[in-house]
């Protein structure tokens, strides 16, 4: 099944429409609306259970096996990363020390 160029503009357009409205709405009630306590200590746990929610497949995912290690040096450099987040709780750190030591033991491995 394919679909009509036409049908495809009207979806970007309308993906594009919500997507800016989404962002926009928050600083259209910036002054006008006060965010509940609640709410906003919540927003605070997204950035990490984002980047959980993208990293953790690489550990378990090895091919098509779940549950599989997909490499030592991913799980040294995983090790690493918690580690970083226990000690400094600074997202950033978080992700450089993971990248930096995951590209630094491949180099060692290869």
């Amino acid at each position: 099944m394919s679909m009509n160029p036409t049908d495809f503009w009207i979806a970007c357009i309308l993906l594009a429409i919500g997507a800016f409205s989404q962002r926009f709405l928050f600083f259209y009630l910036e002054g006008r609306w006060t965010m509940p306590e609640g709410l906003r200590r919540s927003l605070r746990f997204i950035p990490p259970a984002a980047l959980t929610a993208l990293v953790t497949p690489m550990f378990l995912l090895h091919g098509e096996n779940f549950w599989g290690i997909s490499s030592w040096t991913r799980l040294v450099a995983g090790a690493l990363a918690v580690l970083a987040a226990w000690r400094t709780r600074h997202i950033l750190v978080v992700i450089l020390v993971g990248l930096g030591s995951l590209w630094l033991l491949e180099w060692l491995v290869r």
